[in-house]
């Protein structure tokens, strides 16, 4: 019974899961067939009406007549009239049915444009997922490709791209360079600023803050001989720093950029890994059913052979029965002047015998008919069974896969979070060697006061400047280490979202182990 019930759910499943655009060809049927009707109903009325004039006309009755006599010419009014309006009605019902299949085949329209678009989008996830896969084989397995990624992007390019680069967007190849370039030079960049920086300081130290009043006039003079000179220096080197801080800045955009691009991703694939642990437990219930399905048909050859063993024991009792039958005949005819009784008795116990013997056949015939069904429907189950494990098993080794690559991916990211709390604790302690060069200028600028006017204004205004170059430095470096930390922060929340997810994931897991272990006991009870 349980199989017959399969086989009469399977379709009624199948119409269920209709598509949409199923849905919008069925409208689309609909209303034509509408369409169709309304527009045959319009030839009816048409040629009853000719028949109708026919008949006026074969019968005599003119027009003459007919303005004579009233009570036709209404009857004509009035059937012109209701042909009127049921002309109309139909008209109208034409239009509306026009436009109702107008819209409905934009709407499939639509729908197939959006089913394609989907289709195309899931054939790019899965293209990129397996360039991903053959970049990194090509990068193991290969020893020429084993140095960095970026001869594995050059191979790439040179062997799928011939176009130049004017009628053609960038590949993802060439943008991992560029990017990877990106990061080269920002660390360069890093590198030369932490150098200044320890150069600055150095000849700040190596000064003397007590010198001689001599040596201080001739540092006067050739401050005043040469202001044009450093400042021109001082700007060009501003200028350059301002670059570069630019270019920094438009890296760690790009970068931020990337890491949302990265986190949508690991969403992406935490939602397939989502559906790779259901089919799990759809793979761990399909080989429990197997494996309950198996067990029944073991039991099921057990009963066959017992049946078997019972059909040869009645075929034995029916030999038995023969004899005795045939034996009780001949004491019959040979004691034809016995009792009326005990013939009576003989005849029931025979026909009784004979009744029993039929009844045992039909059972066997219907029970060797059921045996064989029961074997067919096994047989298939089995089969379908086996084709079920074969595409779980296909599955599972995607599963793992994918859950490698997410594991690269969570420590790329958090490599990246890293590099960022590097960044920010460089940024802080070139903030606190400006606050103190700031210091060691303000200290100048007490030692100044003692000069004459005329130096203490062109000192000031040397100071000047320099003290709000510095500020617009430190403002500039304070509005970067708050980028860092934002972008660090965000990193951490990435982060701390990854861990929880998978602790979910894990809990999840646990959970449906638990249910199957639980489900398995109880049938096994």
């Amino acid at each position: 019974m349980s199989s017959v019930t399969s086989t009469v759910r399977r379709p009624a499943r199948a119409e269920a899961k209709k598509t949409p655009s199923n849905a919008v060809a069925d409208r689309l049927k609909a209303t034509e067939e509408a369409l169709k009707a309304a527009q045959a109903t319009i030839a009816r009325q048409e040629k009853r009406e000719q028949e109708l004039r026919r008949l006026v006309v074969s019968q005599g009755i003119a027009q003459d007549a007919t303005e004579a006599n009233p009570a036709v010419e209404a009857k004509v009014g009035a059937l012109k009239a209701a042909q009127e309006q049921k002309v109309r009605a139909l008209m109208r019902s034409i239009n509306q049915l026009q436009e109702q299949l107008q819209a409905l085949k934009a709407q499939g329209k639509e729908h197939r444009r959006s089913a394609l678009i989907q289709e195309l989008r899931t054939q790019q996830r899965e293209q990129e997922l397996l360039i991903d896969v053959l970049k990194q084989t090509l990068q193991e397995k290969v020893p020429e490709f084993q140095d960095s990624r970026a001869l594995v992007n050059d191979f790439v390019l040179k062997k799928a791209v011939g176009a130049p680069l004017r009628f053609r967007p960038k590949t993802r190849e060439e943008l991992e360079n560029e990017l990877q370039a990106l990061g080269q030079n920002f660390q360069r960049t890093v590198e030369k600023l932490k150098l200044d920086n320890q150069r600055n300081a150095a000849a700040a130290k190596e000064e003397k803050p007590n010198e001689s009043e001599e040596e201080e006039e001739d540092e006067a003079k050739e401050e005043k001989e040469a202001t044009t000179s450093p400042n021109n220096h001082d700007t060009a080197a501003d200028d350059a720093l301002y670059e570069e801080i630019e270019q920094l800045r438009a890296e760690v955009a790009s970068k931020s950029v990337t890491i949302h691009a990265q986190a949508d991703e690991m969403a992406e694939l935490y939602a397939d890994l989502d559906k790779l642990k259901v089919c799990e437990d759809q793979i761990v219930r399909k080989k429990h059913k197997i494996a309950l399905l198996r067990e029944q048909l073991q039991r099921q050859q057990a009963d066959n052979v017992e049946l078997v063993q019972e059909k040869e024991n009645l075929a034995e009792k029916h030999l038995q029965l023969q004899e005795e039958a045939q034996f009780l005949r001949d004491i019959n005819i040979e004691d034809a002047g016995a009792k009326d009784e005990e013939r009576l008795q003989q005849l029931e116990l025979i026909q009784n015998l004979r009744s029993r013997e039929l009844e045992l056949q039909d059972e066997l015939e219907s029970q060797q008919k059921k045996c064989a069904s029961d074997r067919d429907t096994m047989h298939q189950r089995l089969r379908l069974l086996e084709k079920e494990k074969l595409l779980a098993e296909e599955e599972g080794a995607r599963t793992g896969t994918e859950l490698a690559k997410l594991q690269k991916k969570q420590d790329t990211l958090l490599q990246e979070a890293r590099d960022l709390k590097i960044a920010v604790q460089e940024e802080q302690d070139q903030k606190l060697l400006l606050v103190s060069t700031i210091e060691e200028l303000e200290a100048k600028l007490v030692q100044l006061e003692a000069l004459s006017q005329e130096e203490r204004e062109s000192n000031a205004r040397a100071t000047a400047e320099k003290l709000e170059a510095l500020a617009g430095l430190v403002e500039e470096k304070t509005l970067s280490v708050k980028k860092a930390d934002r972008q660090l922060n965000a990193a951490k929340l990435l982060a701390r979202q990854a861990r929880k997810e998978k602790e979910s994931l894990l809990l999840r897991v646990a959970k449906l182990e638990a249910d199957l272990a639980g489900r398995t006991g109880t049938p096994s009870t």
